[in-house]
């Protein structure tokens, strides 16, 4: 298989590439664990509201809905979001200088 490339934004930059008996998979991400920042914005959900649109909201791209996911513990479904309900959102600026940052440098070629 060639090289596989990922957007810098990709949760997949957390996983690593395995061969188990000949099979090749991606194993589960091990995603950051996202600690609460003075920074946050704090929402209320909207009837409307789903988690890639807010994703594109308040970070530009859509491909980033799984930081408000783990930020929060929601499974990582977009329809886990409750209306009324107050999430918290990581700054735009932590997640492109700090969380992004925190994939591990692959040595897979992957």
């Amino acid at each position: 298989m060639g090289k596989i490339r990922f957007r810098a934004t990709s949760k997949q930059n957390f996983s690593r590439w395995l061969v188990i008996d000949d099979v090749e998979h991606w194993e589960m991400a091990e995603l950051p664990i996202i600690e609460e920042g003075q920074d946050d914005i704090l929402y209320q959900v909207q009837q409307e509201d789903r988690i890639d649109l807010l994703a594109n909201r308040f970070y530009g791209n859509a491909e980033l809905w799984w930081v408000i996911a783990v930020a929060n513990n929601l499974a990582l479904l977009p329809n886990d979001l409750k209306p009324f309900s107050t999430i918290r959102i990581p700054s735009n600026n932590r997640v492109y200088n700090k969380i992004l940052k925190q994939a591990p440098k692959r040595r897979d070629g992957r």
